[in-house]
């Protein structure tokens, strides 16, 4: 079960590794945006915008770049991770006249703060614990005409490792993600939706470098459950190999 003090002590760890180094979260959140242009000109994209999860600011940027002219709240979980995107947005927010607020937000329990034209979020509802739940508030949060945009990883994730310490014999503690198939059935509660699947992959030189990657970005175990050490230890002395990282995911645009 997802704990949000977890994730929240999680990604509050080392959040300058994060902006460097967490790749695939970056591109998930470049697809995003493009999906998103679609919008550009039109009523929404001038009207109040929340993104949910905005990390050290991967898609919050690409948001201002598309809708400068709109009123944006951006949340996260992690205070660290707030104040190092609105520090490193501070110039691009002041060159074209943004109009933002910064504000920590727990998606899991925290009402969220009024109507919006649009909600987006990358790579963030996988943390929600339960997507049927969330996506039902968020829905209700939409303004008539409203925009929802988000992606999320799905099963698949990791496929690589989880065979690893499967072959071995060692528990993986590890979140349960929904299939594609899940994302889709939950969000037929929008009158329009459109869902497609990517895979966005790393190559690490061994799991000794893929583990330490997983912590310092935070992306790692929200449960509090641990790997037992005896068996990790036993996967650290097999021949190093490269582990590649498989980040299997949905992106939605649905509108109401």
């Amino acid at each position: 079960m997802i704990n949000p003090v977890i994730v929240s002590k999680n990604f509050s760890r080392d959040p300058e590794y994060y902006h460097q180094n967490a790749l695939a979260q970056r591109r998930a959140a470049l697809e995003l945006s493009r999906k998103l242009e679609r919008f550009q000109g039109l009523p929404v994209a001038g009207g109040r915008i929340l993104e949910i999860g905005c990390g050290t600011g991967f898609l919050t940027r690409e948001l201002f770049r598309l809708f400068p002219g709109g009123g944006f709240l951006v949340t996260d979980i992690s205070e660290s991770m707030l104040a190092i995107c609105e520090s490193r947005t501070a110039d691009m927010r002041s060159g074209l006249g943004i109009s933002a607020d910064f504000s920590v937000l727990d998606m899991t329990s925290d009402p969220v703060p009024g109507k919006f034209d649009m909600i987006v979020s990358s790579l963030a509802f996988q943390w929600s614990g339960n997507i049927g739940v969330l996506l039902c508030r968020l829905r209700n949060a939409l303004s008539p005409g409203g925009v929802l945009g988000f992606s999320i990883q799905t099963q698949g994730t990791f496929g690589e490792l989880h065979e690893l310490f499967l072959t071995h014999s060692v528990p993986f503690p590890h979140m349960v993600l929904p299939s594609s198939a899940d994302v889709v059935a939950e969000c037929s509660i929008f009158p329009e939706v459109s869902v497609s699947e990517h895979i966005f992959e790393e190559v690490f030189g061994s799991l000794r470098d893929f583990l330490r990657h997983i912590q310092r970005t935070g992306a790692g175990n929200a449960s509090g459950d641990t790997i037992p050490v005896a068996g990790l230890r036993r996967l650290l002395k097999l021949p190093e190999k490269e582990i590649r990282a498989e980040y299997t995911t949905c992106h939605v645009i649905a509108t109401i």
